[in-house]
């Protein structure tokens, strides 16, 4: 406390000397160490157009005065500000800041008075947080999410995290208002697809605005670089706001090097700014300049807060998995992944009716008309990420001796149902086969009927649509057919005999 003292004292007298060196009549009205800064409030004593500028001018000298280039000088409603980066920076926490929100107005973080700076997504339905890697967005938007979560019960919010890095974001999955967390790009756009065609819709055309949904999308940039999501998000960007969806999005950049098409950028002007390498990227990032952004940012959680083109320096939260894991648990179906299964010929042995015929290709998705699919409520919710280890494919074994049905076992492995996850299940249960016979029955050529029956029990579930060729069991699935005579190719496409 006393090092604080002497360096805001030593800070003050520099000041003064500066003034008096610029001939400026300056009087000191405050100095209050903030979260990030110790701040600095000026009154002219002799007040005038051309001595105000003069003093704001001084950015660079006062910095030269104090040895620092993060030195920050200000117009404000409280009067000239001069913020300079405290020695002992201290970030707020999560828990605090939830305590000061309340509904969709939350504390985003503290200002340079250690004052709650407070966001409200009903006047400002989307925030995008901007800046240089490891300057603190990840937490800020944490932080935001937990608040938001602690404060609403989850019939009055929702929420559906996309992240590159799934340890970031692990610790709000099993809370009651997720959807879920989606590492996978296809996975990613399967949500937002649903998110931007089905329930956006849905909610403008009824009227609908709740539960609030928000989507936050951590390191946009990156997850952009391998799903295409930039036209669903330019959607909900535009209209989500009156339907009660908000958007959470971090980029390090902005522009389409940070996953922004102008579209999409032009609907997020209220902007959270962690610093810049300097004015010009600053001006990028803000959308004009003259916000001296470049003096922001040393310290992770130092922002800039830009509200209808005004500026104000938050010091952002900082949020533990520890409080994370104390908001109310619960498991929400995902609307994305719900299938809709066709009538089963289960009695007779054979493959149910399929009159229509598909592309086949590595994305392709069915078109006809099924029946809902709901995730099992005692599912393991294995990994779809990655084949299953010789533990899980013991455990997809003992389920299918309980159900007596691959799709149920996929439903009970894995929480959702498509070709992805059904390959899984049939490598597994493939395994024991193969351990009974000592070969591949399916490759048996000396039994072609034995290998077409197994053929056809091994494909009795799906229809073509939900054949994954982007999988090894997916391809093999398909030659399968096509050797049990059960594929016709008429032209470019591929139809199952009945």
């Amino acid at each position: 406390m006393n090092d604080i003292r002497r360096w805001m004292a030593w800070t003050e007298e520099r000041l003064a000397i500066l003034m008096i060196q610029e001939g400026l009549a300056v009087g000191l009205a405050q100095a209050i160490q903030g979260p990030m800064t110790v701040t600095f409030r000026l009154r002219l004593l002799q007040p005038s157009k051309s001595s105000l500028a003069k003093l704001l001018s001084l950015g660079s000298a006062i910095g030269q005065a104090l040895q620092t280039s993060q030195a920050r000088i200000s117009d404000t409603s409280r009067g000239v500000l001069i913020e300079i980066p405290s020695p002992q920076p201290r970030t707020p926490g999560a828990e605090l800041l939830a305590r000061k929100s309340l509904g969709l107005s939350v504390a985003i973080g503290l200002n340079s008075f250690r004052e709650p700076v407070c966001f409200d997504f009903q006047r400002w339905p989307h925030l995008l947080a901007v800046g240089p890697t490891r300057r603190g967005k990840s937490q800020a938007l944490r932080s935001i999410l937990y608040a938001l979560a602690r404060v609403n019960p989850p019939n009055r919010l929702r929420y559906l995290i996309l992240a590159k890095k799934r340890e970031d974001w692990l610790a709000f999955q099993p809370a009651a208002s997720c959807y879920g967390l989606l590492i996978e790009p296809e996975e990613q756009e399967q949500a937002l697809a649903w998110l931007a065609k089905e329930e956006l819709e849905q909610r403008a055309a009824t009227g609908r605005k709740k539960p609030a949904l928000f989507l936050i999308a951590d390191d946009l940039r990156n997850i952009s670089a391998r799903a295409s999501l930039a036209g669903y998000l330019g959607e909900i960007a535009s209209m989500g706001g009156a339907a009660g969806i908000h958007l959470l999005l971090g980029t390090q950049t902005t522009g389409r090097a940070g996953g922004l098409t102008q579209d999409l950028e032009q609907n997020l002007t209220a902007r959270l700014i962690f610093g810049a390498a300097d004015a010009a990227a600053g001006a990028r990032y803000a959308g004009s300049g003259g916000f001296q952004i470049e003096t922001v940012g040393q310290a992770p959680g130092d922002a800039l807060l830009i509200l209808d083109g005004q500026p104000e320096r938050v010091a952002t939260g900082l949020c533990q998995d520890t409080a994370i894991a104390q908001l109310p648990g619960a498991e929400l179906a995902k609307p994305w992944q719900e299938q809709r299964e066709q009538p089963r010929a289960a009695r007779t042995g054979q493959l149910a009716s399929s009159s229509r015929a598909m592309t086949v290709s590595a994305r392709e998705e069915s078109d006809g008309e099924q029946a809902p699919e709901q995730a099992s409520q005692n599912s393991l919710r294995l990994d779809a990420s990655r084949s299953p280890t010789a533990t899980e494919r013991e455990q997809i074994r003992q389920l299918y001796q309980e159900t007596g049905s691959k799709k149920q076992t996929v439903l009970r492995a894995y929480g959702f149902y498509n070709g992805k996850t059904f390959g899984f299940v049939s490598e597994a249960l493939e395994e024991t086969a193969s351990q009974q016979t000592g070969k591949d029955v399916y490759q048996d050529a000396s039994k072609p009927a034995e290998a077409s029956r197994m053929a056809q029990e091994r494909i009795l579930e799906p229809d073509l649509a939900e054949i994954d060729l982007t999988t090894e069991a997916g391809r093999q699935l398909l030659a399968e057919l096509g050797q049990a005579g059960l594929l016709q190719w008429p032209g470019n496409t591929a139809r199952v005999i009945q």
